[in-house]
């Protein structure tokens, strides 16, 4: 934002006056079939995340438990970045546009798509730290984001994506790579001196690339060491209370498997953009990188639904029950 302000750092970082956009003419620039894939995964991925946040304002457990909490929020938040993985992008790649051609606009755009990147991927990795905390000791996990604490963290996390997204200069959105590069002139000049790198960038996605899969893995480890103690532990005097720790190791693996799959999507994509920010690669492993930004933002609908009990059957009793019981009274009153 500060860049944005500065007239004078702005114009000598973002004039576009040293060179000609217009020299591969808009027809070059053009991607069509990527743009329009992506306007199609838009339209289904908003379409199944609706259901789903409706299940969660109604669902107890989404008001009672701290990590259905952060899945809401970081829902909420896919919702909004889908635009920039999905919509935005698309809508470029298929014109064919470049940062030049709207250059005000196309740098707020950034701030705001960074800014909501970075938000979500903090959540992510807060709830698997929540699961963790949670499988070792649910007392200690109740002190750190039991009641209104896990406010504090969701907060935290907004914080922490307006810093990343508005004190840097932003990722452009750029048609004719389809693609999101600091670089805002690309390809038509590189960035030699290192102007437009975002010097926190790396660390950010290695903490999400890295630090995730070693959350999961301690979240494993966790997990398995707390059901075999369970196992040993059932001819104890408080068996009947063991063995529906047991009963629930299901539920619990469920759990495991929601938020492995959604942060291993993230993962996917972390080091693919990080990577071509830095060195040349080609044309399609760019497509491929923001496809698979895309999918890992989409598919958290369909792996809430498919893998949630809560989700499943709140889903079932709203968007089918409730059908029915509609269908029955229709008919009863025709009678």
């Amino acid at each position: 934002m500060e860049i944005f302000l500065d007239k004078n750092r702005f114009d000598s970082l973002y004039n576009c006056s040293f060179y000609n956009y217009d020299s591969v003419p808009r027809e070059r620039r053009q991607n069509v079939i990527p743009g329009t894939f992506l306007l199609c995964l838009y339209i289904v991925f908003e379409l199944l995340y609706l259901p789903c946040l409706w299940v969660f304002l109604r669902a107890d457990d989404a008001r009672r438990e701290s990590c259905y909490r952060l899945m809401l929020l970081m829902a909420m938040l896919s919702m909004l970045s889908i635009n920039s993985s999905c919509l935005i992008i698309g809508v470029y790649a298929i014109r064919g546009d470049v940062f030049c051609d709207r250059p005000n606009i196309n740098f707020l755009i950034g701030m705001f798509c960074f800014a909501t990147y970075c938000a979500e991927s903090m959540v992510n990795f807060i709830l698997a730290l929540n699961r963790c905390v949670e499988m070792w000791n649910e007392r200690i996990c109740g002190q750190i984001f039991g009641r209104h604490r896990v406010y504090i963290w969701m907060l935290g996390a907004l914080v922490y994506g307006a810093a990343m997204g508005f004190a840097f200069p932003p990722p452009i959105p750029n048609g004719m790579l389809v693609g999101w590069f600091w670089n805002p002139h690309l390809p038509f000049s590189d960035d030699e001196n290192g102007n437009y790198q975002h010097i926190l960038l790396p660390m950010h996605n290695f903490c999400i690339g890295f630090g995730l899969p070693l959350l999961y893995l301690i979240f494993y480890v966790l997990m398995r060491r707390k059901l075999r103690l369970i196992s040993n532990s059932n001819n104890s005097s408080n068996d009947q209370q063991q063995r529906a720790g047991v009963d629930n190791r299901p539920n619990q693996m469920n759990v495991f498997l929601q938020v492995l799959l959604i942060s291993m999507l993230n993962i996917s994509f972390t080091y693919l953009y990080l990577y071509m920010q830095y060195f040349s690669v080609p044309n399609w492993a760019i497509i491929f990188a923001s496809f698979a930004w895309a999918c890992s933002q989409g598919f958290i609908p369909i792996i809430y639904i498919t893998l949630n009990r809560s989700i499943a059957k709140g889903f079932k009793n709203i968007f089918v029950t409730e059908k029915i019981k509609k269908c029955n009274a229709d008919g009863a009153a025709r009678r």
